[in-house]
């Protein structure tokens, strides 16, 4: 092994040593190093591409993750988590297609069909675009795979919330925490749960004394009564007092008041000279 194989070795596991301990900056000059150098071998530029893409995608900068993304994908066009990676950075990019997005999980899919991830993750965005069948399939499949993956679970509930069917969603939870009840992450799914449904009741339960009070079932203002002043009264005139006061005289100045000593007997400090300025 030559020397150059193993400093850019070294620094490309120093650049992911950094990533993970969430020193982003450091990671990212190690990488913009690596890439300035002039005989990179061609596993460890895809390899500091797709972490630059990985650095951008965490700071929401969706077109330079794309870029380095699209560098990775050349040297390996057949890695089903570039294709994951991609397709997660234009379904997060408000300015692209989401139609688009769905398209590229399926291309991930293509040389990884078992990935409960990229199953997870293109059921919930047909779900969003209305394919309502084709989203519950895949993500009860990403569910067969992982069953006691809490981001699959997770995902699972979502859909089923999504979906309008809340009580299926409950008791996969509950059946989840149940196969796993030493794992807090389960906990915190059923809590976030439990949170959503009751804000949901919050919320219906506005609706429906919004539609009582109006006649109607949508969200309105609520209207407070305005009552008007009596016919026959007169308003009462107010006006602000102002005090005028004299200015107040200065103080008097303080009398030197007795001290009592150790021994028992009374002294007083003497006055200062005439004449002295203290």
């Amino acid at each position: 092994m030559s020397r150059t194989l193993s400093l850019v070795e070294h620094l490309l596991k120093k650049g992911r040593r950094y990533f993970i301990l969430g020193r982003l900056q450091d990671s990212r000059k190690i990488c913009k190093r690596l890439l300035h150098h002039r005989q990179l071998p061609p596993i460890v530029a895809e390899k500091t591409h797709a972490l630059l893409a990985e650095m951008y995608l965490q700071r929401g900068k969706w077109l330079s993750a794309r870029r380095h993304l699209t560098a990775a994908l050349r040297h390996c066009p057949r890695d089903s988590h570039y294709h994951y990676l991609m397709a997660a950075n234009v379904a997060s990019d408000p300015h692209c297609d989401r139609e688009r997005a769905a398209e590229l999980y399926r291309k991930a899919l293509e040389w990884d069909p078992a990935n409960p991830h990229s199953l997870s993750e293109l059921g919930l965005l047909l779900l969003e675009l209305g394919h309502r069948e084709e989203g519950m399939t895949h993500i009860h499949k990403a569910a067969e795979l992982a069953p006691d993956n809490p981001e699959v679970i997770g995902k699972l509930a979502d859909g089923l919330r999504l979906s309008h069917q809340p009580d299926e969603a409950r008791e996969l939870l509950r059946a989840a925490r149940f196969r796993n009840p030493r794992d807090p992450r389960f906990q915190r799914l059923w809590n976030s749960f439990q949170f959503q449904q009751a804000r949901r009741e919050q919320e219906l339960a506005r609706h429906r004394r919004c539609g009582e009070r109006n006649g109607e079932d949508q969200e309105c203002p609520v209207l407070l009564p305005f009552v008007p002043a009596a016919s026959g009264t007169t308003e009462r005139k107010t006006g602000k007092i102002i005090r005028r006061d004299p200015p107040a005289p200065l103080p008097a100045p303080h009398v030197p008041r007795p001290i009592r000593q150790f021994d028992g007997n009374l002294c007083r400090i003497p006055s200062p000279p005439s004449g002295f300025a203290g």
